[in-house]
């Protein structure tokens, strides 16, 4: 038997359903889900767990078992080893966020397999298992996909730093190692520094090892794949333990001597900021053109970029919205009735997705869009992901304190409690509040 961490160690209890979506993966759902989950995720599991194989080592769970939870799972999906929880945002209706199931197969290598020994290093789980996540997606869904997630996610890291670097804390919560001293919740590591910071760090260690072996030259497909074999080296090394940052960089340094001379380990492992190296997406360089030519075209065509954004990823479609809050804040991102017509097009009113409902809201909020001021709300009732909810609360409570309280008490007792509290300090609102209200019966129907 293979030892699983004590944190790994889950029941999942409920109404279920279950169909094999693989020859080693079955589908653990709610009846009211089944259908669309399984259609969703039919055949999905084994394309990356193969893939992982041929990568990393052969999979050591037997089973890649998948179970979607319920609306108030507030993280993302945890690759519990046997049984993944998968989070119920990836279940959209069209298949968008399938893709996201490879971080859960790199995970039971880098998380379950080998983990870290203390949450202060948390990169050691979601930067190892987002930079594998990417090498799996490229080789199953091609290098477009994988290096425009890279490009989102960097995007992500650099909004997530200068935000952690504002607040008290300064810049603690933008290393990759976090002292968890008195006073510091380790929930609070979980960011997007350790996963996507991670994901830079380990790029530049592939880096540096095509970089050892010049004048060598490499294919893109051998590039991407250099530091394959240490990962997979790692992973024997390491299998059934929890290791701490030292274990993993001594590894580096032991299989890659000439390597590890380019990589300024304390500075990546202990610097605060954002990274000043970037890991190269050339790939995705058209998709990112597209996205920029569509902000320009937006200002006058906003349905025809509509129909446009719905035949591209999820990636894709996240990072033009991505630009488009990015404007200038004296600037409108583009005239409403085109931002309007592009809503429409898009479909985005209607969508389930919640990467893109997360970026209209703060859109919508961003740019008054008092037209659509409904989907803001409609986006918070849509999911309970602190991913995707606890963003547009922020940006609500900045622009309209009492509509957020408001919305505060519609939503608040359907979530994780962790959740709510956190959505209670933004508003510096009274969970007694919270309790008064679920009597008179606000909740009702959330808390179903």
């Amino acid at each position: 038997a293979t030892p699983v961490p004590s944190y790994l160690v889950a029941v999942a209890i409920g109404v279920l359903e279950k169909r094999d979506v693989g020859p080693r993966s079955t589908l653990y759902a709610h009846p009211s889900t089944m259908e669309a989950a399984e259609e969703e995720l039919r055949g999905v599991p084994e394309k990356y767990l193969t893939a992982a194989e041929t990568m990393f080592g052969p999979y050591a769970w037997g089973r890649f078992d998948v179970v979607v939870m319920p609306r108030a799972f507030a993280r993302s999906s945890v690759a519990h080893p046997n049984l993944t929880f998968l989070a119920p945002s990836v279940i959209v209706g069209d298949g968008s966020l399938a893709y996201t199931v490879a971080h859960e197969v790199a995970a039971t290598y880098f998380g379950a397999l080998v983990t870290n020994a203390s949450w202060a290093e948390c990169f050691l789980n979601e930067g190892l298992a987002t930079y594998a996540s990417r090498r799996l997606t490229y080789e199953v869904d091609g290098a477009a996909l994988a290096d425009l997630e890279a490009r989102v996610g960097r995007r992500l890291l650099e909004h997530e730093i200068n935000l952690v670097q504002s607040e008290e804390s300064g810049g603690l919560f933008s290393r990759l190692r976090v002292p968890i001293n008195y006073g510091v919740d380790p929930d609070d590591t979980n960011t997007d520094v350790p996963y996507e910071k991670g994901f830079a760090f380990l790029c530049a260690m592939r880096d540096a090892v095509v970089d050892s072996f010049h004048p060598v030259r490499y294919s893109e497909d051998q590039k991407r794949a250099a530091l394959d074999p240490f990962l997979e080296s790692y992973v024997r090394a390491f299998a059934k333990k929890s290791i701490y940052a030292e274990d993993f960089v001594g590894h580096f340094v032991k299989v890659h001597k000439r390597a590890a001379l380019q990589v300024d380990f304390p500075r990546w492992l202990d610097g605060a900021g954002v990274p000043p190296y970037e890991p190269e997406t050339p790939a995705c360089d058209a998709s990112i053109a597209a996205c920029e030519a569509a902000v320009d075209r937006i200002q006058t065509d906003g349905m025809r970029v509509g129909q446009l954004w719905r035949t591209w990823p999820t990636p894709q479609r996240a990072y033009l919205l991505d630009l488009l809050c990015g404007t200038p804040p004296e600037d409108d991102a583009a005239p409403p009735a085109q931002l309007y017509a592009f809503c429409r097009a898009a479909g985005l009113s209607d969508s389930r997705n919640g990467e893109l409902t997360m970026r209209w809201a703060l859109l919508v909020l961003r740019d008054r869009l008092e037209l659509k001021d409904e989907d803001v709300e409609r986006h918070l009732q849509l999911t309970a992901r602190q991913k995707f909810v606890l963003p547009v609360f922020r940006a609500l409570a900045a622009l309209e304190p009492e509509r957020a309280v408001n919305c505060l008490f519609k939503i608040g007792l359907g979530l994780e409690d962790r959740l709510r509290r956190k959505l209670d300090r933004v508003v510096e609102a009274d969970p007694d509040t919270l309790a008064d209200a679920k009597k008179k019966g606000v909740f009702a129907k959330l808390c179903e």
